[in-house]
């Protein structure tokens, strides 16, 4: 017996995981965890010994490639995997629903009463039976559902998404007696005795079936991880099978100069094209971009510089004034000329994941179709000249990793640092390079020479890694120091633009109203403060969601007498305060961003 167990325990593992991709793929594919429990246990019956089979199998396929290849660059192929893994999880990420039942047990005495309002399940009002309500001898007097002191209990039964909150709204008065609710094995208890009349809530968490939520929630969530990490691992594992099968030889023959030529003669017509036939496009933002360079070409400084925008803006657009005036063909000529060098940008980044010219003209071709570059030509705004700044860093970045030489690791750092300069966000551009040229140090370490002699002297190619990466990010970040200061001296604030609490309420307060969820918070000061200058000044709302933005909102508080400083503090106060009015809303809007926040579309 303990002989045949021991020849069983090397399958555990396959076991294990085979287990978590089935319910992973089984919950998305066939709802698993909504079918009868009967036909749950033969599903499992069915699919776990094909699962860990196939597993064990596939191993011994991928052994020998693991060898070839080593350890460490597989394990690197399983963070990959798990981490995007985890994001399409997250994005995917649904709770099975299961029927439930809700009693609710009032304990009366004498004149006492409970008045039930209404129950929520999901943000969803539950529909109480008339049945239901005859059954447990309580009474409907129009909204209201009472209990007296010979009610018996009231059993609700619904259905409903596992893990959500399950809200009882109850009146409540000098009358009022004590309820005590059971969901599943959750108990509940609350009072409804007040000396002034108002409402009161209980609240509480479904679950799925009998299995406890603390239990099943990450059951879920990590069966979802492996099911998709699994999945982009086995593209990965082929991605680097077929890298390893071909032919090194191919790759000095391919003739890039063909590809990018149809590519660019193409993109070149279709741009040529869309500048005939489209104007130039201003938005209520653009004065802000150009306010720089007019100031520098009138009188010689940088004092110009809006405070909302960095001051790339003004070294980017000033020859372009200089040069064209106010004719419009300038602006039109520079962002079609970045839209153009997208499609470059996009080979070459394709061929250096790759090494593919399949991959690298694909990325290409898609970067020359996008709709959104198509559209954001037509504007001037900084989309567009901030998607060319990302991608010419991504592939600076893909060089320097590559072939991490000084020159590479400063160039890929003096890029982010520049878009930095042009729009604040891609500050994040630099910690970004920092970590993977950092990851690239570790993965270059020699583990096996440390071990025997521990010597800095043999981890040259560490320690170069390091100290370029440094030098160069330290002498990156001068330009931004220097930005930082200017706006220091010119409008007060040490940073890079003060831009930072209409990003805050565009992306929580706008966002969140205009998906319907009423996420202001209006018991805020800040909110009443904005309510107030909006009724005096009205803002004109220009999207089809009938909600201002901050900069719309701005102009309102304007003409109410607020500075700009005051402007975006009042912004950051009112994202403050509904974040924390109400927790629950505020992962529902985190969800919505998740899910549709990045759905491309036009908004003018």
């Amino acid at each position: 017996m303990k002989n045949t167990l021991q020849k069983y325990i090397p399958l555990s593992p396959y076991l294990f995981f085979g287990t978590l991709i089935f319910l992973g793929s089984g919950h998305h594919l066939l709802n698993l965890w909504e079918q009868p429990v009967t036909k749950m246990l033969l599903l499992l019956l069915f699919f776990v010994p094909l699962y860990t089979v196939g597993l064990f199998f596939f191993a011994k396929w991928l052994s020998p490639q693991i060898e070839k290849s080593g350890k460490k660059r597989f394990y690197l192929l399983i963070a990959s995997a798990l981490i995007v893994g985890s994001l399409f999880s997250l994005k995917f990420y649904r709770s099975p629903e299961a029927y439930h039942l809700l009693e609710i047990i009032p304990s009366l005495e004498g004149t006492e009463r409970i008045e039930l309002v209404e129950v929520k399940a999901d943000k969803s009002v539950l529909e109480i039976r008339d049945k239901e309500i005859s059954e447990a001898n309580w009474q409907r007097d129009g909204e209201l559902i009472i209990a007296t002191e010979n009610s018996q209990p009231l059993k609700i039964s619904f259905k409903s998404k596992a893990n959500t909150p399950v809200i009882i709204l109850l009146s409540a008065f000098h009358e009022g007696g004590e309820i005590e609710a059971f969901l599943g094995k959750e108990i509940g208890q609350i009072s409804t005795y007040r000396q002034d009349r108002g409402q009161t809530t209980l609240r509480l968490t479904s679950q799925y079936r009998v299995i406890p939520n603390w239990l099943f929630s990450p059951l879920l969530a990590l069966a979802d991880i492996v099911f998709f990490g699994s999945i982009i691992l086995l593209l990965l594992l082929i991605q680097e099978r077929g890298m390893s099968v071909s032919e090194s030889s191919t790759k000095g023959s391919v003739n890039h100069r063909k590809n990018l030529l149809i590519l660019l003669s193409t993109t070149f017509i279709l741009h040529l094209f869309n500048s005939l036939t489209t104007p130039l496009i201003l938005d209520v933002d653009t004065p802000s971009y150009l306010s720089g360079a007019v100031h520098w070409l009138k009188f010689g400084t940088l004092d110009g510089t809006h405070a909302a925008r960095g001051i790339g803006s003004t070294f980017l657009f000033t020859p372009i004034l200089f040069l064209f005036g106010r004719n419009p063909w300038g602006m039109k000529i520079l962002l079609h000329l970045f839209a153009i060098s997208c499609v470059p940008l996009a080979y070459k980044i394709g061929w250096q994941l790759t090494q593919k010219t399949k991959v690298a003209f694909l990325a290409g071709f898609v970067a020359m179709l996008t709709p959104d570059i198509m559209l954001y030509t037509n504007y001037l705004w900084s989309d567009l000249i901030n998607l060319t700044a990302v991608l010419i860093f991504t592939t600076a970045l893909l060089s320097a990793l590559r072939k991490p030489t000084f020159l590479r690791i400063f160039v890929s750092m003096f890029i982010g640092a520049m878009a930095t300069l042009f729009r604040t966000e891609n500050m994040t551009l630099l910690p970004i390079g920092l970590f993977f040229l950092l990851w690239e140090a570790i993965k270059v370490f020699d583990l096996k020479a440390w071990k025997k002699k521990k010597n800095l002297k043999k981890q040259q190619r560490t320690l170069g890694i390091i100290s370029t990466t440094g030098i160069s990010f330290v002498i990156a970040i001068v330009p931004l120091l220097l930005s930082a200061s200017h706006n220091q001296k010119l409008h007060g604030f040490f940073g890079l633009s003060n831009y930072a609490g209409a990003v805050f309420y565009d992306g929580w307060i706008y966002f969140g109203d205009a998906s319907k969820l009423n996420f202001s918070n209006q018991n805020s000061e800040a909110i009443q403060k904005i309510n107030a200058a909006r009724e005096i000044y009205p803002a004109e709302a220009t999207d089809n969601s009938n909600v201002p933005t901050s900069i719309e909102t701005a102009v309102s508080l304007k003409k109410a007498g607020y500075t700009d400083e005051e402007i975006m503090q009042l912004y950051t106060d009112a994202v403050l305060d509904s974040i924390s009015n109400d927790w629950e809303l505020t992962f529902k809007l985190i969800e919505i961003k998740i899910v549709h926040g990045l759905r491309p579309f036009a908004t003018h």
